[in-house]
């Protein structure tokens, strides 16, 4: 007979046998000699209390494992009323990088959507010293942090896509990730690839001025570089039919050129047909991602509208006017509020005696990564020569309004919006304007290699 079953007869007969001795219930093992904080699985479940465990006889799988430790996996019988010893001792990990991720395929630095960060995973065995460098294309360091080591296999490490020194979002095109662990001993290094892309989060139109066949003209962001848009525009309202087509482009980062060319028809009062080329001006005053992100834009509209009268008076005139605007936004966590401010003047004799406009704007964006929903209403008052330039007969007071655009997959760009104006408290009219747009990005060839 063995001394267990000896303890246990004597404990049976109520005789106390020595200190602190208790008869043994049940069945199961003892893990000794593990490392601090490891880890011990039984048929691939985790054990709640790693050094003792209560199983059923027979045969399991034991892992026990430990960051820093190499990974030990034995297979262990469990006898009828007997815990089996399993030696825990674990011996120490070489450093090895592994799994090294970029989250995503592309995202953009200057989106306050979300789609702002890449997140690049990675899992070294044991603590090392981590580093984390971007290269652009050229070869040059864009960034370089330390991830700090926290004693688990996993890491994360979010880049938001800026310049280390200037702190400015950089500009599309594919970017080098290298991550690097080192112990004093060993040193590993692994490379991936990402992508710095715009089209997936396009800086949707929610514009608050312009007015005519150009619509909403003006947007607190601008393209990236490189980048086209071709936009077609057609609607209805309560007085007219609109029809437009426009082009934007931007030659270099935070300018944007756009040329429109459209159509009023159908209006009893008149129709016109009008030109308008234009240039943006985009820049940042803040640009700290946990903050929210501030930045102001200034935009330069040129407009000529040939107007024909369809009252019965057959007046045709050409009216020019030029148009200052600047929209001040902040946006984080895909909310961005925009105020806008916009100075107009026009004449049809040039210079001589034009028309000034005035007009404030304010507005409130929702934006993922596929759509973008936007309230918005401006204000304005014109006065001198009877008409804005826009090329109207002085225009509504005011304009409030909703639109709700998509990218489909990534270039495809849907619109629709609805407007109404007013006249002081008067109701004027309402109009509803579809569009349908493509981008065309010429410097980024979209996906990995």
């Amino acid at each position: 007979m063995s001394y267990s079953w000896k303890v246990r007869a004597l404990c049976c007969a109520g005789l106390c046998v020595g200190a602190g001795l208790r008869a043994q219930e049940g069945s199961g093992i003892r893990v000794r000699g593990m490392p601090e904080h490891a880890q011990v699985t039984v048929n691939g479940y985790p054990c709640a209390i790693p050094e003792e465990m209560v199983l059923t006889p027979g045969e399991c799988e034991v892992t026990v494992c430990a960051f820093g430790y190499t990974k030990k996996t034995l297979q262990v019988v469990v006898e009828e009323g007997s815990f089996t010893v399993v030696d825990g001792r674990l011996d120490t990990a070489r450093l090895e990088l592994t799994d090294v991720t970029a989250q995503r395929a592309h995202f953009n630095p200057r989106d306050p959507a979300g789609l702002n960060t890449e997140y690049v995973t990675f899992r070294v065995t044991k603590s090392a010293k981590c580093t984390v460098t971007v290269k652009n294309a050229e070869g040059k360091v864009v960034c370089e942090e330390p991830v700090e080591s926290t004693g688990t296999w996993e890491h994360t490490y979010q880049w938001s896509g800026r310049d280390r020194e200037t702190h400015e979002p950089l500009p599309n095109g594919r970017y080098e990730l290298y991550v690097r662990a080192a112990d004093g001993k060993d040193t590993r290094e692994v490379q991936v690839d990402t992508y710095i892309e715009y089209i997936g989060a396009y800086p949707f139109v929610t514009s608050y001025t312009g007015a005519g066949s150009d619509g909403l003209v003006f947007s607190p962001q601008i393209l990236p570089a490189g980048v086209f848009l071709v936009q077609l525009h057609g609607g209805y309202s309560t007085q007219a039919g609109v029809v437009s087509g426009s082009l934007l482009y931007s030659p270099v980062e935070l300018v944007e050129l756009g040329l429109n060319v459209g159509g009023i028809f159908g209006s009893k009062q008149s129709e016109d047909i009008s030109v308008s080329a234009k240039i943006a001006l985009e820049g940042n005053v803040t640009s700290d991602p946990a903050m929210g992100q501030l930045y102001a834009s200034a935009l330069c509209l040129y407009r000529i509208v040939h107007n024909n009268d369809s009252s019965g008076a057959n007046k045709c005139f050409m009216r020019k006017g030029l148009t200052f605007a600047t929209t001040c936004a902040y946006g984080i966590k895909g909310f961005t509020v925009a105020l806008s401010g916009e100075l107009g003047a026009s004449s049809e004799t040039g210079i001589k005696k034009p028309g000034f406009s005035t007009d404030v704007g304010l507005s409130l964006k929702y934006q993922n990564k596929i759509c973008s929903i936007a309230t918005y209403s401006k204000c304005g008052t014109t006065v001198g020569n009877g008409s804005s330039s826009s090329g109207g007969n002085g225009g509504p007071d005011s304009v409030t309004g909703v639109s709700v655009h998509c990218v489909l997959p990534a270039s495809l760009v849907l619109g629709l919006e609805n407007n109404y104006a007013f006249s002081g408290t008067k109701w004027e009219g309402w109009e509803l304007r579809a569009s349908i747009g493509y981008v065309i990005n010429t410097k980024l060839r979209v996906g990995r290699p």
